[in-house]
């Protein structure tokens, strides 16, 4: 009896879960569309799109593995230790889901409450620039990882400074990260000069070199905050570097970056190492094979600074770094960044939410872990060998890039970033809002506006819109305030659906018959059995020879589903031994002229239907005595079936057309 109650109440449980299981259409999809697809489109920086529910099907059991292991999305920081802007981390809830979803049978859900896809352009957000950096065409030479430079002359009249800098890959598969520096010096054309490929080759920056952004996969456009900027030299030479990874040999490049700028003067941001190797307490980096290390750096600052934003470095032999702050005067303890596994293919320059003030003899610190064994993967060398301090991807690094400014009264009020983004599309689908974010940080408050009106009562850093406008936000910290750029949100609706059968949907044993949908070149479709999706099953028609229940699943904007078309399958000789005393068909073969013959079957109202071996409908009549004539001109020879209706039902019969 216990077993009894114990099975009952676990098919209880099991029926509790399938009901509360998420589905594709109402929870994943938005998931993936607010923390995945950025990179994982067509076109895209990720080897593989995440956009249809297909495409995830397919890669349940990768998705699983990666984000439980908090590998994906690619966001090196502890969460918990600081936050920056563009913080793209999963919350457990959400990998939960995601599980849930793919343990109990990974459900399609309702497709037409599913919300819009997300359009990934790859081109800029900026819009009109000042100024556009096309590096040449290159295709990537040598062995091993390649950072490759480009100068590019600047052809300032007078120095500038920076309020939005974006940069856009040419080949995203293969561009690792870009570093966009200037110099003033004629050091990058003399390198250059000396290189007989299209650029140069180095790892790091010149001693004359000055920092302007550093981009890494995923990176959107960087808007300094209002009233700051990199500033950029009369005459000074761009030079875009560019790191390619191993096995990018043979493949062609053309980066651009695009700036803009602005001729007043702003306050002056300054991006460099604080700390770096100079500052190392336990150097220089020596790190001998099979053996662990871990270097200290520590610095103190002689002027108040106002702390932007942090870059940690290190090579492939890094495991681990963190960077933080004592201060003096509270006595406190400042955390910066956290890295606890370290990957040399994802770093990134991270800018805080709310700026950092570092009071006049501060210490800055950092802390950094390194695996020389064969137990770390990312090893150059098999079997190990000794590495020291160097430029090159096999050497190791240590280091701080730091973007900050000299402190002012007020900094703390600094909104650090104007960014507004779609979450996904821009469009509203059925039971799916447009959900737009802007940036979050403490003491910060919201102002929304729809059309260049307040949208009443919301106050947060995000807003589901529910209706077509044009939506911004105002930011306000402290005294300050800041504008974010408008984003255009539409309303979809969703296609009609309409699916025709080409023959009956009664298959004989060879047959098959052409499913149909409205076509329109600006459609996607996919169809299904059941709930099943047919692979490589994406245009307009279905040729089917299979029973099954065929739906098809249409996007055009929004997503519609049509009514479900059911086959079965029939042994048409079977069928005809069994009503062989009914209805006769003579001659057979015949050449296109035969008798059909009731023989009882009904005396009225039966009905022909003549099918070829494609499931195509070829003739139809209504039969109006027991005994009929059946006079074919038009039919090839073949073989042909015949569907025969009537009060007593429907027979099939086979029939043999032979040349005239």
């Amino acid at each position: 009896m216990k077993k009894i109650i114990y099975l009952f109440l676990s098919l209880l449980v099991y029926k509790y879960n399938i009901a509360q299981t998420p589905t594709w259409a109402k929870d994943i999809a938005p998931i993936l569309y607010a923390k995945c697809t950025s990179c994982h489109h067509a076109g895209g920086l990720a080897h593989f799109p995440l956009i249809s529910y297909l495409d995830t099907y397919t890669k349940d059991f990768l998705i699983a593995t990666q984000v439980s292991n908090r590998k994906m999305p690619p966001w090196q920081p502890d969460a918990n230790y600081s936050h920056f802007v563009q913080e793209n981390v999963l919350t457990q809830d959400e990998i939960d889901a995601i599980n849930n979803w793919i343990t109990y049978g990974r459900i399609q859900g309702d497709m037409a409450q599913a919300p819009s896809q997300p359009v990934y352009s790859n081109t800029s957000q900026l819009g009109t620039v000042d100024v556009s950096l096309q590096m040449p065409a290159y295709t990537v030479g040598g062995t091993g990882d390649q950072h490759r430079n480009f100068p590019i002359p600047s052809n300032l009249l007078q120095d500038v400074y920076v309020t939005a800098v974006e940069v856009i890959p040419g080949n995203p598969q293969i561009v690792h990260h870009v570093i966009v520096y200037q110099d003033t010096t004629r050091a990058p054309y003399l390198l250059d000069s000396l290189d007989a490929e299209v650029g140069y080759e180095t790892v790091g920056l010149n001693s004359t070199a000055r920092m302007i952004m550093a981009y890494t996969p995923g990176n959107r456009a960087y808007f300094p905050p209002v009233g700051t900027g990199v500033k950029l030299f009369r005459n000074t030479t761009y030079v875009i570097q560019v790191h390619y990874p191993a096995g990018s040999q043979g493949q062609i490049d053309s980066t651009h970056v695009n700036i803009k700028f602005t001729t007043v003067p702003q306050r002056e941001i300054t991006m460099w190492v604080l700390p770096g190797q100079k500052n190392m307490v336990n150097g220089p980096i020596h790190i001998p094979p099979n053996q662990l290390a871990t270097y200290h750096e520590r610095d103190t600052i002689d002027a108040p600074l106002t702390l932007l934003g942090v870059m940690p470095h290190m090579h492939l032999l890094g495991r681990s770094m963190k960077n933080w702050a004592f201060s003096p005067v509270t006595n406190d303890t400042i955390p910066l960044i956290n890295i606890p596994d370290w990957k040399f293919t994802s770093q990134g320059n991270y800018f805080f939410t709310n700026t950092v003030k570092l009071e006049t003899g501060t210490i800055l610190e950092a802390e950094a872990n390194y695996d020389n064994t064969a137990n770390n993967i990312y090893n150059p060398n098999s079997p190990p060998q000794l590495v020291v301090e160097g430029p090159g991807t096999a050497d190791e690094m240590m280091c701080v890039v730091a973007s900050y400014m000299p402190y002012k009264i007020g900094d703390e009020n600094i909104i650090t970033d104007r960014k507004l983004i779609a979450q996904g599309a821009t469009t509203i689908c059925p039971g799916h809002p447009v959900v737009l974010k802007t940036i979050e940080g403490n003491n910060y408050t919201y102002q929304w506006y729809k059309n260049g009106f307040t949208v009443a009562g919301v106050t947060s850093s995000f807003y589901p819109a529910t209706e077509a406008g044009n939506y911004h936000v105002q930011i306000m910290l402290g005294s300050n305030t800041t504008y974010t750029d408008t984003i255009a949100v539409a309303v979809g609706s969703s296609p009609s659906v309409h699916v025709t059968a080409s023959g009956s949907t009664v298959l004989c044993e060879g047959a098959s018959v052409t499913l149909t949908t409205d076509t329109n070149s600006t459609y996607q479709y996919q169809w299904y059995d059941g709930i099943a999706p047919l692979t490589g099953e994406t245009s307009s028609s279905l040729i089917t020879d299979k029973a099954g229940s065929y739906t098809v699943q249409v996007y055009s904007g929004c997503y519609a589903v049509s009514a479900p078309v059911d086959f079965t399958t029939a042994i048409c000789s079977g069928v005809e031994s069994v009503s062989a005393n009914s209805i006769t068909v003579s001659p057979n073969p015949s050449s296109g002229f035969f008798e059909i013959n009731g023989n009882g079957y009904s005396s009225s109202g039966m009905h022909l239907k003549m099918y070829d071996l494609q499931g195509r409908m070829v003739y139809e009549q209504n039969l109006t005595s027991q005994k009929q004539t059946i006079s074919l001109t038009e039919v090839t020879a073949g073989y042909y079936l015949l569907e025969l209706a009537g009060s007593r039902g429907i027979v099939y019969k086979k029939l043999i057309v032979e040349n005239k």
